[in-house]
């Protein structure tokens, strides 16, 4: 294989991820497993073992929290000025963008 087919390759598959992890691409796999009768869990940090998740037969979910810049749900239950990932991902789930979700794990991700 030469360089230029090596290179066309490879920029296929990176438009492939790109197109997979756009705001609307997001849970398609997720919500694929949970057709199938099987359970997500939530990870809020990659600290969480995520193997001990899929032994269990469960799919491990990293959690991002909304794409949106304004977040006037979670505004009412957290201050401004405090961690902007915890702050979308209380949005997420306060608006229903995580409602899919069977459980959510964290680890003390930080002093929020």
């Amino acid at each position: 294989m030469n360089k230029v087919a090596i290179n066309e390759v490879m920029e296929e598959k990176l438009k492939k991820l790109i197109e997979g992890n756009k705001p609307e691409n997001r849970a398609r796999w997720a919500l694929k497993w949970k057709e199938e009768g099987k359970k997500v869990i939530g990870l809020l940090c990659s600290y969480v073992p995520e193997e001990l998740i899929a032994a269990a037969g469960m799919l491990p979910w990293r959690i991002t929290g909304t794409w949106k810049e304004a977040i006037p749900l979670a505004s009412v239950y957290r201050p401004e000025m405090t961690c902007r990932y915890c702050s979308h991902v209380l949005e997420s789930v306060l608006n229903g963008e995580l409602s899919f979700l069977d459980g959510i794990i964290g680890t003390q991700l930080d002093d929020d």
